[in-house]
């Protein structure tokens, strides 16, 4: 992650964004998805779905012909802004198969706890033959040499697979310490076990990216904003300069209405109502509305 400087994925200029195209349930998430996807058709036979789901996320997040025919003939899907932005599609994927993941090895560790030994075993050896292709791949295609400071390649891929393999080892020493004890003690065990590990995992994640700060220094109170809250009329901003090059002092931060309690049309920077859209259209007075032509979809 940036915050850490050991992103190495592919990127083309400034730093790396990897809340566009880099989605991420973690290592002992991402180990149980493994599971669902080998052995979940046991449990559901949707699970060709939620696969199909998987690899048309990714077909369009990485730009192929797909990803084509969804941006110029699907009515709406250009407005999204990045493409790759459907990788929330796959994050989504994957603790859906997660879930059935760990529902298999409940069943398993019921009837026998040697059951969860193959499934825990596989899901780590296919952990361990995708980080590699992805870590060769990467390499192969990182457009520069990464600067000095940035994390070794290497070594991020070590921290991720060490990390699963003691997911898989710690989930399977638990079940053999607890073999003699019965079926439904066994599953209690394992899933409040499996979810401690998989929630510590996002909360460590979380814990050096999602940094906080007081709100005011985030959204500090000013006559501007102090006056919008408590104004009862409708207000609407209108901008005439704007460019990529010409970028005019920003006086309201965007996406701010629900910090500072405004009732806002405008719920995200790219996404507001088509009658209010249509209103800013004709204060504009110019042909090609009030969206600027640098940015269409603002």
């Amino acid at each position: 992650l940036p915050a850490r400087n050991d992103f190495w994925g592919m990127w083309e200029y400034l730093a790396p964004n990897v809340m566009e195209y880099a989605g991420h349930v973690g290592g002992a998430a991402f180990l149980l998805a493994l599971v669902g996807l080998i052995w979940g058709r046991r449990i559901t036979p949707r699970v060709w779905a939620l696969a199909g789901l998987a690899v048309l996320t990714l077909l369009i997040a990485t730009g192929t012909p797909l990803n084509r025919l969804f941006y110029f003939y699907l009515p709406g899907f250009a407005q999204s802004g990045s493409p790759a932005r459907i990788l929330v599609l796959l994050c989504f994927t994957q603790a859906l198969l997660a879930g059935l993941g760990l529902e298999w090895l409940l069943r398993k560790v019921a009837v026998s706890p040697k059951g969860i030994a193959l499934p825990l075993g596989v899901g780590l050896g296919v952990t361990a033959a995708l980080l590699a292709g992805l870590h060769a791949l990467a390499q192969a295609n990182l457009p520069f040499v990464p600067p000095p400071g940035v994390g070794d390649p290497v070594q991020a891929v070590g921290r991720t697979f060490a990390f699963a393999a003691s997911v898989a080892g710690g989930l399977g020493l638990l079940t053999w310490l607890l073999r003699e004890n019965s079926a439904n003690q066994r599953r209690l065990t394992l899933g409040v076990a499996a979810a401690v590990i998989v929630g510590g995992g996002s909360a460590f994640l979380g814990g050096t990216y999602n940094l906080t700060a007081a709100p005011e220094m985030v959204y500090p109170a000013t006559p501007l904003t102090e006056a919008l809250a408590r104004t009862r009329e409708r207000v609407t901003t209108v901008n005439t300069r704007w460019g990529l090059q010409d970028l005019p002092p920003a006086l309201l931060p965007p996406n701010a209405s629900l910090a500072y309690g405004w009732r806002d049309a405008q719920g995200y920077d790219s996404l507001l109502l088509g009658r209010t859209r249509h209103l800013l259209d004709v204060l504009a007075e110019r042909p090609e509305g009030a969206a600027p032509l640098a940015n269409g979809n603002i």
